[in-house]
């Protein structure tokens, strides 16, 4: 196969198509030039900046950014006191782990030789490091939603795990790392001889986290099989398309928090829907007049709490999809016939939209009870205090006409809703906060430089 610039099977992909094959029959999840959104640039602008120190000759640190721009994605970042501090972290980290030995930075790796992969198996890997008897592969995280870790404890239902030493137990190490572990084995062997095990490390400057687990050689290599067999399975998956694949939606389609969490199509799974009425115990056909049952025994509320996650990405997929067409102009009829449509939703905070036409006329009328210690009492406190029956009068003829909102962002309703349809266009980022919908109408990976 000829090799592109973008991987297919690509290894921060990993987790996704290892444990559900049928993820990438689906051409979302494969197509290229996906805008990650700013935090995924966000990410790629650290990533460069960390490439550029840990390359650096002349002894350069972070602090020498402070202030300047960095592109990262489609997005351009200036360098702050605070972005700073944690990529010099990371960077501190890395050069301490390479003391007395080889660092590769930013490198690209390849499963090309290794067998069940080829060249087209290839991703770049942030920092690795040959050491006498052993190798480091060290991953940038720079979000802060929530920690990355290297490792977790295995499940009873866990494809792939070994007994680490370490750790005293029975683990599932990172998929993704383990991939760049991999990849990156037979550089390592150039450079060492013999090398007995991969450090495969996370770090997460920004939450102040740092993960790691030992991997044996011998452990790396049982999971060049597991690997490979699914990446053939989802090869085949690929293949057969669609339709075919949910057709064997038990064979092929395996919905979970983790292999669903970034997946683009979860919104149209029919395995994660199917999931996601077991886990609530109601159809979605009856789901309208028959709210789920929230068990209150406390050993089902432990299972129910433990599928909020999925269930909550699901909700987030739907509603986001749901968004994209309706603001595409397809029709989605909605339970009492209508058409879904988008409304304004609630409008900004008030502001003064004049602070010192306001200021004037608040203290002729309060006198030093206008201001806060050193400040103007914003549009919202005044109207605490004067949009009440004495003063309401002066305040809807004196200080309305002062104060300006943002206008509401667009939120999806039925159409039977009575308020009127909102027409600007909008864009993915200007919808309603999902978790500030009302119940009539509600349904964090990297990118490298």
């Amino acid at each position: 196969m000829k090799q592109s610039e973008h991987s297919v099977f690509a290894f921060s992909a990993s987790p996704r198509w290892i444990s559900c094959a049928g993820s990438m029959a689906y051409p979302e999840n494969t197509e290229e030039g996906v805008d990650g959104g700013v935090y995924a640039d966000e990410g790629t602008a650290a990533h460069t900046l960390a490439a550029v120190l840990l390359k650096s000759k002349s002894g350069m640190t972070a602090a020498d950014w402070i202030g300047k721009v960095i592109r990262g994605g489609k997005r351009e970042f200036e360098v702050t006191e605070e972005f700073a501090g944690h990529v010099q972290t990371y960077v501190d980290d890395v050069q301490c782990r390479a003391i007395g030995g080889y660092l590769m930075v930013e490198q690209r790796v390849t499963l090309e030789g290794v067998e069940g992969f080829d060249e087209t198996n290839y991703g770049t890997s942030d920092a690795i490091i040959a050491l006498p008897g052993y190798g480091v592969v060290e991953d940038l995280k720079f979000g802060m939603g929530e920690k990355v870790y290297a490792w977790e404890p295995a499940k009873d239902n866990s494809p792939f795990a070994f007994f680490s030493c370490g750790e005293s137990a029975v683990v599932v190490p990172n998929y993704q790392l383990m991939m760049y572990a991999l990849a990156c084995l037979a550089d390592i062997r150039l450079l060492i001889d013999d090398p007995k095990y991969i450090l495969i490390v996370i770090n997460q400057p920004r939450l102040g986290h740092i993960s790691e687990l030992r991997v044996p050689i011998a452990v790396l290599e049982r999971f060049a099989v597991f690997a490979a067999d699914a990446l053939s399975k989802s090869m085949l998956a690929r293949g057969l398309g669609v339709k075919a694949v949910e057709a064997k939606a038990e064979q092929y389609l395996n919905p979970g928090e983790k292999q669903c969490r970034w997946c683009r199509a979860l919104a149209r799974c029919p395995a994660a829907s199917a999931k996601v009425q077991k886990e609530l115990s109601a159809d979605f056909d009856t789901i309208e007049t028959d709210l789920p049952a929230v068990a209150v025994d406390p050993k089902r509320l432990a299972k129910a709490m433990a599928a909020v996650p999925f269930v909550s990405d699901w909700c987030r997929a739907v509603m986001l999809k749901a968004n994209e067409l309706v603001a595409a102009g397809t029709a989605i009829i909605g339970p009492d016939g209508k058409p879904y449509k988008f409304v304004e939703g609630k409008l900004g905070d008030r502001k003064w939209a004049d602070e010192k036409a306001a200021e004037a006329a608040l203290t002729g009328v309060l006198g030093d009870n206008a201001y806060q210690p050193k400040k103007i009492l914003t549009a919202s406190g005044a109207a605490k205090v004067l949009d009440k029956k004495k003063t309401a009068e002066t305040w809807k003829d004196v200080f309305v006409p002062l104060i300006k909102r943002a206008a509401g962002k667009p939120m999806l309703v039925m159409g039977s809703d009575p308020r009127a349809p909102f027409s600007p266009a909008a864009e993915s980022d200007e919808f309603e906060e999902l978790s500030e919908l009302p119940l009539d109408s509600q349904a964090d990976g990297e990118v490298k430089p």
